[in-house]
């Protein structure tokens, strides 16, 4: 196995202006140096006795204790080291922050004491003090050095934030600094509670979510730390909240990869981005964790500059002069690193599929330019139209180009097998897969026949089924490709397919498999998602897009409702061997925070939940005379067109919702996307003849939510001879009595939440 180790050599050219010759501007490499070795400052020590600092949603009560502050950095003080008798109060401003917050501490709002306190800020913290404090000179102690050490080291080994080059961005920050805009400083504390435990408060304009409370786990814990919660400043609930924090776009990649089979990877990229803000000297960029940067010993202060530390998500560059807003800039980045690894059959697996390159931010989409240097024995696929191949000695050389805006670019390489799928009037599917593995593999386990017609079929028929529903797809060719993984991913037309769809053909899981995959070409890259939150609309729609393929291509209803019975089940009462809670873990709408170290619930209620709430939405429009889904469709169709290569939030969503419905569908997003509670029916009912016709009354007691909770729940009536008819009836209270329109025919049975309509326990009483 080869080592997990990233060497990063990067070299930066820039085409630098004459502001960048200014010599009155900070050299970016020397103002974080002091930073990481900043001290804290003898002229600068208070003894502190009930002082309170207030920052949005969170207040420190300093009782008792002596505060340090740090050396200066180009006059600013940017951070202190409390030591004494305090108190942290936290209060989260929403009801689903507040059952956060208790999920984790066992209250909704929070009061810890503490004795050590690490603060790094770049706003008015500083001023706020120093207003209410007389100085002293006097020595440091020990105990506030060591806090000072071990605090910077926690924040980047725990949650991976160098607070230094944080600093740096606001401190090289040469633009208009206004009431509101992202730069006027952020504030971060280390907080030791009493009970041993730390607390991790941050505020950040920067951020989306500005305010955001972390808590670390005991060592045996699953991960490191929980985001306790995370929400907006407080102003925003008032005004509203903006969600764009992004400082500049990144348009294009222009990339040079070379790949060897010891896994060695070598390239540059040459990134053409537009500045969105006056003034900004800094831009974070993230790469794998595994990145370590090479620094040359002597750099040039007229040139860019990169910066990172070991265990660092990333890097930053710094610019030599401040970028002006709307001027296109150009970044040349040449790295190396070990990106290939190979399972004991020899299969290359990618260790990091969306990060081996610098990225900016998640969602943004850029356009690419690639050109691979490959061994040739290997077959290569990428992202993109392939423009021209060719061969020189023992490499294969490919060129691609990707004009269709995305947000990840990636790559496979392997001894495959190539298997080509092609039908008028739609794309090509090209199937690669490793037939001499599975071969061998068949000898151990069972393996499937034509496996590889089996996928390219799911995929083309998927493809097809996809467009009639959701819109067309906009290349003409669609890659899928083996991994040795259980699981898959999809770039914009090219499919990671775990080894396990090659082997073996399990009917219903396969097909929902394989489709899920292709579904994300619409759900994800044409329709993106705009932050975690939002993350349902790419994996819960892509969950229910492959099951409603799967039930389509095989006519199977049986098999497609006891999915849908299977998902309420761990929607409901959790799933064990995940390690999942179900619904009590939170709202859906939390996203990848449903993960902590209480509960592994992303999967359960992200994929599961998000897919049952499209499931209820296409039952609600279902014409239930011919069981047609066109209302449906035309919905997700307007959802695509609509925003189209754009990132779309739930509250996006929604608008298309009402619009589809005609009415507001408020009650049903609190219910279902931010709320928790699942109802239990009870249902009885009563028959009676009157004239030439049957009188249905139907009870409902409504258990297990809240008294205002209300959904439209179809009833099928059975009759003893042949035939049925379907109703829908609200149950918007705890208990409802209604007469069903009278029906022609004796009774037989009455089959209450028919077709899994509403994610519900149902039960008959008496």
């Amino acid at each position: 196995m080869f080592k997990n180790i990233f060497t990063l050599i990067f070299i930066l050219l820039l085409i630098v202006t004459a502001s960048a010759q200014d010599n009155n501007l900070p050299d970016g490499q020397e103002v974080y140096r002091q930073l990481k070795n900043l001290e804290l400052y003898p002229n600068q020590v208070a003894q502190v006795q009930n002082l309170t600092l207030k920052k949005n949603v969170a207040t420190f009560n300093f009782l008792e204790g002596k505060i340090y502050f740090l050396q200066p950095v180009l006059g600013k003080t940017t951070g202190l080291v409390f030591i004494g008798e305090g108190i942290f109060q936290f209060t989260p401003p929403t009801e689903i922050e507040r059952y956060q917050l208790k999920k984790f501490t066992d209250s909704e709002i929070l009061n810890a004491r503490f004795s050590e306190l690490y603060l790094r800020f770049t706003d008015s913290t500083f001023e706020e003090l120093t207003s209410k404090l007389q100085f002293v000179a006097g020595e440091v102690e020990g105990k506030a050095k060591d806090i000072n050490s071990d605090s910077r080291k926690r924040a980047l080994k725990v949650l991976g934030k160098n607070l230094n080059t944080r600093a740096l961005e606001d401190l090289l920050f040469a633009g208009e600094i206004e009431e509101g805009s992202l730069a006027t400083g952020f504030f971060y504390a280390d907080i030791k509670a009493r009970d041993e435990r730390r607390l991790f408060y941050i505020f950040d304009p920067k951020n989306i979510e500005e305010v955001a409370l972390y808590r670390d786990n005991p060592k045996l814990a699953d991960t490191e730390f929980d985001m306790v919660c995370s929400f907006h400043k407080e102003s925003d609930y008032k005004e509203g909240n903006p969600e764009e924090k992004d400082e500049i776009n990144p348009m294009h990649y222009k990339m040079e990869i070379e790949l060897e089979t010891n896994g060695k990877m070598r390239a540059t990229c040459e990134l053409t981005f537009i500045p969105l803000v006056d003034g900004i000297r800094v831009i974070p960029f993230w790469m794998d964790y595994r990145v370590e940067i090479e620094k040359k010993s002597e750099q040039d202060p007229s040139q860019v500059i990169l910066i990172a530390e070991k265990g660092e998500h990333g890097f930053i560059a710094v610019f030599p002069y401040p970028l002006k807003a709307n001027q296109e800039e150009k970044l040349l980045v040449s790295d190396s690193a070990e990106i290939l690894d190979r399972n004991y059959f020899g299969m290359f697996f990618i260790e990091s599929t969306v990060a081996w390159f610098p990225r900016y931010g998640f969602n943004l989409r850029s356009t690419y330019d690639l050109t691979f240097k490959t061994p040739k024995d290997y077959k290569f696929i990428s992202v993109g139209e392939k423009i021209k191949e060719w061969t020189e000695g023992r490499y294969l050389y490919t060129h691609w180009k990707h004009d269709f805006p995305s947000k990840m670019a990636s790559f496979n390489l392997g001894y495959f097998d190539i298997y080509q799928e092609k039908k008028e009037g739609l794309p090509e599917v090209i199937v690669y897969w490793n037939d001499d593995f599975h071969r061998k593999l068949a000898l151990v386990y069972e393996s499937g026949a034509n496996m590889k017609k089996r996928v390219a079929a799911d995929v083309l028929n998927s493809l097809n089924f996809f467009q009639n529903s959701f819109g067309k797809y906009p290349l003409d060719h669609l890659f899928a490709t083996e991994i040795p993984y259980s699981h898959g991913q999809a770039f914009t037309g090219l499919l990671h397919l775990s080894w396990l769809t090659f082997q073996a053909e399990e009917k219903f899981e396969e097909e929902s498999f394989r489709a899920h995959e292709v579904a994300h070409q619409w759900w994800g890259h044409m329709v993106g998602w705009n932050t975690y939150h939002d993350q349902w609309l790419s994996e819960g729609f892509a969950e229910y897009s492959g099951a409603w393929f799967a039930q389509n291509t095989l006519k199977d209803n049986k098999k497609f409702f006891g999915e849908l019975k299977s998902w309420r089940g761990n929607i409901v009462g959790g799933h064990t061997k995940r390690g999942s809670d179900g619904t009590k873990a939170g709202p859906l709408w939390l996203g990848s925070r449903l993960n902590s170290s209480r509960s592994f619930d992303y999967y359960t209620l992200v994929y599961e939940k998000g897919a049952f709430v499209l499931h209820m939405l296409r039952n609600m429009l279902m014409d239930f005379k011919t069981f047609s889904d066109d209302k449906f469709s035309a919905m997700l169709k307007d959802f695509v067109t609509t925003y189209y290569g754009k990132n779309a939030s739930t509250s996006d969503f929604q608008k298309i919702v009402e619009k589809h419905f005609g009415e507001d569908m408020d009650w049903f997003f609190k219910q279902w996307v931010y709320g928790i509670e699942i109802p239990k029916y009870v249902y009885s009912y009563s028959t009676q003849k009157a004239a030439d016709k049957y009188e249905v009354t139907l009870k409902v007691r409504q258990e297990n939510v809240s008294p205002d909770f209300k959904m439209q729940v179809p009833v099928v009536v059975v009759y003893k001879q042949e035939g049925y008819s379907v109703f829908r009836v609200w149950v918007d209270k705890p208990e409802v009595e209604v007469k069903l329109p009278p029906v022609p025919m004796e009774v037989k049975e009455i089959v209450f939440n028919p077709f899994e309509s509403v994610l519900a326990e149902v039960e008959e009483g008496k």
